[in-house]
């Protein structure tokens, strides 16, 4: 006869140089706590550990959605990106160098461009290639700092944070280029200015923490047999906005006007921000804390250190060499993707 306070613990064989968590049950097969590896407790975890969540409980089953909201991002993104690179060729021509508006408006992309207006066009682009690589600096190099922080800082304190505050950066950008448009139409603005509407994302990491965040998200909700799955459909609705965005980019711009388009974008954002705010909860099981103790561990130099050996730990399956390469893969083709939208 087994007596009711007796227990026995679950120990999983360390064959690979990994520790794993010793759980244990009673004797009805109930769960208990959760001891880890180097004999903590769930309930002996602190703020001082970088990465770990306040309590560890068990995963919580979920079933939450970012198709839409990613989906509507990138249509936004696509809608206004060829439109704002037209633009600025127009008011390059128009307000730096002083033609007139008649001979300017082809660069618009709505009607043909002239004999005239594409030598005017030849004369503009460098001028217009400066801008675009200030902006290409802007959206990616303090951005690509800060995602290494923005990762590891969201697997403890949750991801709906990060989610909020990107979107709702990424809508403040929307709606600054929204003003300066409609202000360009009665004003010769320098195209200078429309690098203002890129400062609100840039802050919170841009593009890059959305899509890590996303896919830490992603991860968090969905088990082993369906994150293959759930990655697919976010990297479908990517492409589809893409490709959605620069299709009817065009149209819309010819049946309406350059303001119209970028309005008609901040509109998506802020759909896909209340679809987060009202519809997305949190992954991660995390204790409440105060804004200032989270914000004063987000430039945690751990975090980083644990990031790093997390990727150069030795895997099995030649694991460690396919994320090198992985990696590598990525820097070469982003190199390549971001030197071609310096040349028109």
């Amino acid at each position: 006869m087994v007596k009711k306070d007796d227990s026995f613990t679950a120990e999983t064989v360390d064959s690979t140089d990994m520790l794993f968590d010793q759980q244990t049950y009673d004797a009805k097969d109930d769960f208990k706590t959760t001891t880890s590896a180097d004999g903590r407790k769930a309930s002996e975890f602190t703020s001082t550990d970088p990465l770990l969540p306040q309590t560890r409980r068990m995963p919580r089953r979920r079933i939450m959605y970012l198709e839409l909201p990613v989906f509507l991002m990138f249509v936004g993104f696509l809608l206004t990106g060829s439109v704002m690179l037209n633009q600025e060729l127009y008011q390059t021509c128009v307000a730096v160098y002083h033609y007139n508006e008649s001979d300017c408006e082809p660069l618009r992309g709505i009607i043909p461009k002239t004999a005239e207006a594409k030598i005017i066009e030849k004369s503009v682009q460098p001028y217009v290639a400066k801008i675009t690589m200030t902006s290409s600096i802007l959206n990616n190099v303090w951005p690509g700092i800060l995602v290494l922080f923005v990762g590891p800082w969201s697997d403890k304190f949750g991801r709906r944070p990060v989610l909020l505050v990107t979107f709702v950066a990424t809508f403040l950008g929307q709606v600054i280029t929204t003003i300066l448009v409609s202000f360009s139409q009665v004003l010769s603005l320098n195209p200078w200015f429309y690098l203002l509407a890129s400062i609100p994302s840039m802050l919170v990491g841009g593009a890059s923490a959305i899509i890590t965040i996303v896919f830490c998200y992603i991860s968090d909700v969905t088990d082993m047999e369906n994150k293959a799955k759930r990655m697919f459909f976010i990297n479908m609705s990517m492409g589809v906005g893409v490709v959605i965005g620069n299709i009817c980019s065009s149209y819309l711009l010819r049946l309406t006007n350059t303001t119209i388009v970028c309005a008609v974008s901040a509109a998506l954002v802020f759909i896909a921000l209340m679809y987060v705010w009202f519809f997305i909860g949190e992954s991660l099981d995390v204790e409440e804390t105060t804004f200032t103790h989270k914000a004063k561990h987000f430039f945690d130099v751990r975090l980083i250190k644990d990031l790093v050996k997390t990727c150069t730990i030795r895997r099995p399956n030649y694991g460690r060499a396919i994320i090198a390469c992985t990696i590598s893969i990525l820097i070469v083709s982003n190199f390549a993707f971001m030197g071609e939208l310096g040349v028109f």
